[in-house]
Parts: C-alpha cells; sequence; structure tokens
C-alpha cells in the first residue's frame, strides 16, 4: 500500500504508462526507458530502454538527451557511437542540464570521445558550475588556475574552488590545503 492507501500494482502503472509513451507523450516515454534500463517493474532490457530513451529524447526530453548520450558512451543497448553521443549531450546540455554540461566539459577536455577543444571544457564547464554544481565549480577553478581554455586567473581560481569547498567537495578542500590561494 501507498500513502493514501492504494495498493501498488506495478502491471497496471506499466499498462498506462505503456499507453502514455506509445501515444508520444515525452514524459512516459522517458519513463519506460528507465524502467527497462534498471529492470523496475519488468525484464530489464537494454536495447527496450534504447529505443524509449531515444524517443523520449527526441521529443525533447533533457534528461532523457543526457541518458541517451550515456547510453552511446558505453554501448548500452546500441552500439557504441561518439558522435551520437556528443550530439545527444549536446542537446541536452543546451536545455541547462548541469550533468550534461559537466560531461561535455570533461570530454572535451580529455579528448578520448571526442577532439580536445579547452575552450569548448572551459565554456560547458563554466555552464554547469554556475548551477552549482560541486565539482563542476572545483573543475572550472581548476581551468583558471592553469589557464585551460581560459587566462590564468588565481582569484577566480580561489572563488570558484571555495565555492565547492564551502559545498563539502573533498578535493577542492584538499586543493586549497595543498596550494593555499587565500593569498590572491
Amino acid at each position: 500500500m501507498n500513502g493514501d492507501g492504494v495498493e501498488r500494482d506495478d502491471h497496471q502503472g506499466y499498462d498506462w504508462i505503456s499507453k502514455s509513451a506509445k501515444q508520444g507523450d515525452s514524459e512516459a516515454q522517458a519513463v519506460m526507458g528507465s524502467m527497462y534500463l534498471f529492470g523496475e517493474g519488468v525484464e530489464q532490457d537494454y536495447s527496450q530502454a534504447f529505443y524509449w530513451t531515444k524517443k523520449s529524447a527526441e521529443n525533447g526530453d533533457a534528461e532523457a538527451q543526457f541518458t541517451l548520450a550515456l547510453m552511446y558512451i558505453e554501448g548500452s543497448g546500441t552500439e557504441v557511437n561518439n558522435e551520437q553521443a556528443i550530439y545527444w549531450y549536446e542537446k541536452s546540455a543546451e536545455q541547462n542540464h548541469a550533468e550534461a554540461q559537466a560531461m561535455l566539459g570533461s570530454l572535451y577536455f580529455a579528448g578520448d570521445v571526442v577532439e580536445m577543444d579547452l575552450a569548448k571544457s572551459f565554456y560547458w564547464g563554466k555552464k554547469s558550475a554556475e548551477q552549482g554544481r560541486a565539482q563542476s565549480q572545483f573543475n572550472l577553478g581548476i581551468l583558471y588556475f592553469f589557464g585551460y581554455g581560459t587566462e590564468v586567473d588565481k582569484k577566480k581560481a580561489a572563488d570558484w574552488i571555495k565555492k565547492a569547498h564551502d559545498k563539502g567537495y573533498q578535493p577542492a578542500t584538499d586543493f586549497l590545503d595543498e596550494f593555499e590561494l587565500w593569498e590572491h
């Protein structure tokens, strides 16, 4: 029973979500994708997860776009396709999805999935950091500290790393202890 005194019925829930998904509801499509991806209420099926997640992503759902990109990176339910992964991460990031922005920042920095581009790494990393994501704030501070994709700016580095530190992000605390940026 749930809090409303109604007994949970996964089968009936699946039927209703499935009907909505088949009628083009992007939220229901995303739920279907998630159900199949994690085996929640259905048997885990990566090809069905990919199918429904892609439908939702094509209908503009930012979370589904992020998940679809991850599926392309990992080859979950589809072949690995880095170009499609970047395409869908960018679609999601353009809708202010902080995780997608962070992932793009990391991928453009690493240069293993897509050609290294420090300016794009900085751009997407900053977008994610501005949304308050602690790891992104720390990463942005590092970009400022070393001048990757931007000019070296120890003051901005300290400010961003301190924001991550204030949220309890341990690598930021460790970095601050090591480099003592407070002098700037």
